[in-house]
């Protein structure tokens, strides 16, 4: 331990030893005797002599061993904060080893209190939790850092977020701190360091906590954890606790934060949720787009936005081509359809139907193309998907008409006046769009038409993307081919892409899978498939969510399954959330 007034290296002059530390590493302020500025020392304490103090039980050569690869960790985390250059990060300024002493890393002080201490506080004068409004830009700060250290290749992790860590400026900027267990490397670094094993309870990842393995959304994870925490002013439940109660049929003892403080939005709620889940798979896709899903939830509504211009989707000369009866999109295609049977019919009614193009308005139209009612098996086969996809069973639709592409800005705009989407461009898919917004849309597109315009059942939905198909996704299993078919996170760079431009399904349908997600009518019931009827299904009567499919671009392939479902609450609208419309037949003219 360095006593007050002692001189290191010939230039910092130790002020004092902050309060808080502990651990392989002591924390002091200095001077900086060059430059007369205040810097923080982390003076590397895993010596060999320390160790067997401190675990007098450990096996001898554990102490060489240990000492050697906590002493590696430390070298790795100066020369990993050294290679970085980002507004949230500490500045490293130098490193060096003095004898008798150890290893001595030097970095820009930051002023100001973490936001442990900041808790602690709040808590002694019952002020109660930290308002959202500072809670969401800590947030959107956090992850534009985390989406920085992320986007190096491989990713940076911290794997060490957590409100102590975190420290609060007399600015407002939040600074992340600590990059002791941090994993990947920058340029000019080699690959061949390892990352220091460890983790802190309550704010690691049950993967982390089981050494299974860490990656970007495991940062997600201790992020929403403390944002949790910020929002409600209750420790989080520690994975592994969360874990045991989930998995004997308990609720999960992570409460939502809505729950727990009446101020926090639903929307907000349930992306902190998402980001706190036990499986990976069900976080946000990325920093990025979790930064994005806040932002829109949480950022005033926009001003109507009136096109000064005529809109026109444009479809690309180089789409692949479609099958003949629906090309033209302003001529008729006559089918030969098949009702679906009732069990006492003994044959099948034929129809014909056409596909025909709505008009609204100003060079924009919304193509709809006639499905075939029939039979089909809805869900996963065994062995496939996930609980709610099963039991896999028959059920039957009536003919209808479907939108050919998912709705397009320009067709949002000339029905409702406004456009709501983050990445705003006519021929891309209208997102930020909640379900009630969605069947909004639904309602004003009829009394425009006169037709009889709606969301698709979950039932019509699978029907219609699987297109007689009983595959994994509508165009086989081969998840090679995905790509061919979808926008989705490995493809899309980060955004929606206009509709049409991958191959359309067997029946001449695009994006039912990726791009964004797809609305669907009907409220979600995890056991749906153990109560539907047999003919033209329309979900439970009441529910809490509603039903999404498709999966969406900054989701993983997974998702893109014919079978996948999701779901979000009926007021919430992100980027990656968008819907079609359907109509059945015969339409009204």
């Amino acid at each position: 331990m360095l006593t007050e007034g002692t001189v290191l290296n010939n230039r910092y002059h130790i002020m004092r030893m902050f309060s808080d530390a502990g651990g392989m590493g002591l924390i002091y302020q200095a001077t900086d005797l060059n430059l007369g500025s205040t810097v923080v020392i982390k003076q590397m304490r895993c010596t060999e002599s320390y160790l067997r103090q401190e675990y007098p039980g450990w096996v001898e050569s554990s102490y060489s061993t240990k000492s050697q690869e906590l002493s590696q960790a430390f070298v790795r985390e100066a020369r990993l904060l050294s290679s970085l250059r980002h507004n949230a990060l500490p500045r490293a300024i130098d490193y060096f080893s003095v004898e008798d002493l150890g290893q001595c890393f030097v970095m820009e002080f930051i002023p100001g209190k973490d936001l442990r201490e900041m808790m602690d506080e709040r808590e002694d004068q019952r002020q109660g939790p930290f308002p959202l409004a500072q809670v969401m830009e800590w947030g959107d700060q956090l992850l534009e850092v985390l989406n920085y250290l992320h986007s190096h290749e491989p990713p940076i992790i911290h794997r060490d977020l957590k409100p102590s860590n975190l420290k609060i400026m007399p600015g407002g900027q939040i600074i992340l701190l600590d990059f002791g267990l941090a994993k990947g490397s920058v340029a000019g670094m080699s690959g061949s360091h390892k990352s220091t094993v460890g983790h802190t309870p309550h704010y690691a990842p049950l993967e982390q906590i089981h050494g299974k393995g860490t990656e970007p959304r495991s940062d997600l994870y201790a992020l929403g954890v403390t944002l949790h925490q910020m929002l409600t002013g209750q420790m989080p439940p520690d994975a592994v606790e969360r874990a045991a109660e989930t998995f004997s049929g308990q609720p999960d003892p992570l409460r939502p934060a809505h729950e727990l403080n009446p101020e926090v939005p639903v929307p907000v709620s349930v992306i902190i949720q998402r980001a706190a889940s036990l499986n990976q798979n069900e976080r946000p896709a990325s920093a990025a787009a979790m930064r994005q899903e806040l932002r829109q939830v949480t950022r005033p509504a926009a001003a109507p936005m009136f096109m000064t211009a005529p809109i026109q989707v444009v479809v690309p000369a180089a789409q692949p081509e479609l099958p003949s009866e629906i090309s033209d999109q302003n001529r008729a295609a006559t089918i030969a359809l098949a009702e679906p049977q009732a069990p006492e019919q003994a044959a099948s009614q034929l129809l014909v139907l056409q596909s025909f193009a709505e008009d609204l308005g100003n060079g924009v139209s919304l193509e709809m193309i006639a499905l075939p009612g029939g039979t089909y098996l809805i869900g996963s086969p065994d062995g496939q998907g996930t609980a709610d996809e099963h039991p896999q069973f028959s059920v039957s639709v009536s003919p209808f008409f479907i939108g050919r592409f998912l709705v397009t800005q320009a067709q949002w705009q000339a029905v409702m006046g406004s456009n709501p989407s983050l990445f705003d461009s006519s021929d891309h898919p209208v997102e930020c769009v909640s379900w009630l917004g969605a069947a909004d849309f639904c309602r004003k597109l009829s009394r425009m038409t006169g037709r009889n315009y709606r969301l698709p059942t979950e039932a019509e939905w699978e029907y219609a993307c699987r297109a007689g198909t009983k595959t994994k996704y509508s165009f086989g299993d081969d998840d090679k081919l995905l790509g061919q078919y979808a926008w989705y996170d490995r493809n899309s760079d980060q955004g929606t892409h206009p509709v049409g431009r991958k191959l359309p399904n067997a029946w001449g349908l695009h994006d039912m899978i990726g791009n964004v997600w797809e609305w669907c009518q009907d409220w979600y019931g995890k056991d749906y498939y153990h109560f539907a009827p047999e003919v033209d299904p329309t979900g439970p009567e009441t529910g809490q969510a509603r039903v999404l499919r498709g999966g969406a671009w900054s989701f993983p392939g997974e998702e893109c399954r014919a079978a996948n479902r999701h779901h979000f609450h009926p007021i919430s609208g992100f980027d990656s959330i968008g819907f079609r419309v359907v109509i059945p037949f015969p339409p009204q003219e």
